[in-house]
């Protein structure tokens, strides 16, 4: 059963609009216009409304005056009210008239999750807070003598007792407020009593209303088919005092049984709910921090190579939008889930951790590298790949890091097989590897080296075109030239700081 929450708004306001993006699909929002409809729908769905939020500004009755209504009946004492309003006089009006909380226009969404999460775990330690205080039954019988002898003798018992003489009379009534039992006479004027009460069995809102039939002595065929439509029981005419007292308990016992396990089942759907979302946020939060680490590790091996700058973050955006662009040209749907392709924007900036074990006479010569130390720097690919394999072994199976033990290893491996540590080619070359490797190398290209000046844009396009199916993979560097104007805007937007030698020229 969904928890509800019953909103009343005026036009203009935006608290359901708000609840709308903080509530779930285990949550039923229920919205009135005016203070009249409010209560309307609050006497209707009973005990399962667990939150009512008010504008102070409502038409008909205005917030104020509904939660002081609502707080008049000892069924409503302990359901949470919040008004919402836009002044300190009706803050103290709306405290007197028993609101449990006054939030001030425009509603903070931090506040308002914050009530939706207390309200939505909240259990009463009194089962009574749930249920009605006084059982009411509802007698639709057309006999005017009948309605008051039993009306008389219910109401006698404690029950709280309302009259309808006709099924017209009592839909009329059920729009009003739903009854707990209804005492329904089989030999109604213009809709018999069957009729009736297959139409309350096929109602969501009423179903579970136990239903006692009333008939004739002759009329045993009847009966038999009425609790077979689904009547909780049944009397016949004249009837008897110590017999209504006896089917008017059997129903409260199961009604009872029944709004127990409903109550029960409710509590722990919401605690579940409540703990999903504690969970999900947890998980948001370990999420984060897990990706600055792994920034902060990479950014601690790139502060050895300065002159890359902003690369990492660019790219991670280079990967997103190659990613996308294969996606949107229908290749590798098998393969680039959205988890895939945040696992390897974030664990990108693994891909040169290697180069924290390569001397710096290597690693921060000025100017081009001779054969023998180009091989020393080729090492940093396994060097990253070990490091991390050591880290998986401790980190167990982590979707993160064996995403980056991928690209660290493999991003310098050509589709033709020339490249290094292993020589790999084509399809057995990582998906990973193959999207970052041209990520990597569009960025070396339109960046400034000690060596060479940052090429430009359409001269850098033009190498990597060149390298389709020699170094780079054929449907990478057409999803490279799908985005190529995204490419350019993620270099502008990360560009490198500017050097004082730079300023100098």
């Amino acid at each position: 059963m969904k928890a509800k929450i019953l909103c009343a708004d005026i036009p203009t306001g935006d608290i359901y609009r708000q609840l709308c993006s903080l509530c779930g699909q285990d949550t039923q929002i229920l919205t009135a216009g005016d203070g009249h409809e409010a209560l309307r729908l609050l006497k209707l769905h009973g005990s399962s409304v667990r939150l009512a939020i008010f504008n102070t500004l409502l038409p008909v009755m205005d917030g104020v005056s509904l939660c002081r209504n609502i707080r008049k009946s000892e069924r409503w004492q302990t359901l949470p009210v919040v008004l919402v309003g836009d002044n300190e006089k009706e803050r103290e009006a709306s405290l007197e008239a028993g609101c449990t909380e006054y939030l001030s226009r425009p509603c903070s969404k931090a506040k308002l999750s914050e009530i939706l999460d207390k309200a939505l775990c909240l259990v009463w330690d009194e089962s009574e807070a749930r249920t009605r205080d006084q059982l009411s039954i509802l007698v639709v019988d057309d006999t005017k003598q009948v309605r008051t002898v039993v009306r008389r003798f219910l109401t006698s018992q404690n029950y709280k007792v309302e009259e309808a003489e006709s099924g017209e009379d009592m839909n009329r009534m059920l729009k009003l407020e739903i009854p707990d039992i209804i005492i329904l006479d089989i030999m109604l004027p213009k809709e018999d009593g069957l009729t009736i009460l297959r139409r309350l069995k096929q109602n969501p809102d009423t179903k579970e209303i136990p239903v006692i039939i009333v008939s004739g002595l002759g009329e045993v065929e009847i009966v038999a088919q009425a609790l077979e439509d689904g009547a909780a029981d049944y009397l016949t005419k004249p009837i008897c005092s110590k017999r209504l007292t006896a089917r008017v308990k059997n129903c409260h016992d199961t009604l009872k049984l029944r709004r127990l396990e409903r109550e029960q089942k409710a509590v722990l759907e919401e605690k579940n709910v409540f703990l999903q979302r504690r969970v999900q946020r947890q998980m948001e939060h370990l999420k984060k921090s897990h990706h600055g680490t792994i920034f902060c590790l990479s950014k601690l091996a790139e502060s050895r190579d300065p002159e890359t700058g902003e690369h990492l973050e660019r790219l991670q955006e280079y990967c997103r939008a190659i990613c996308h662009a294969l996606l949107d040209a229908g290749h590798f749907a098998e393969t680039l889930s959205e988890h895939f392709i945040e696992n390897l924007a974030a664990a990108s900036p693994l891909h040169d951790i290697g180069k924290v074990g390569i001397p710096d006479a290597v690693l921060l010569k000025p100017g081009r590298l001779t054969p023998e130390e180009f091989d020393i720097m080729k090492t940093h690919a396994q060097l990253g790949a070990d490091t991390l394999m050591a880290a998986s072994e401790h980190c167990g199976n982590n979707p993160l890091i064996e995403m980056g033990i991928e690209i660290a290893q493999f991003h310098h491996e050509k589709w033709d097989g020339s490249g290094y540590p292993t020589g790999l080619s084509g399809d057995s070359i990582p998906l990973s590897a193959r999207i970052l490797a041209l990520g990597d190398v569009y960025d070396a290209l339109t960046s400034k080296r000690v060596y060479k000046d940052a090429f430009s844009h359409e001269k850098s396009r033009d190498i990597i075109v060149e390298g389709r199916g020699q170094h780079f993979d054929p449907k990478v560097v057409d999803a490279f030239l799908a985005v190529e104007d995204e490419f350019r805007r993620i270099r502008e937007t990360f560009s490198d700081p500017v050097t004082p030698e730079v300023l100098a020229v």
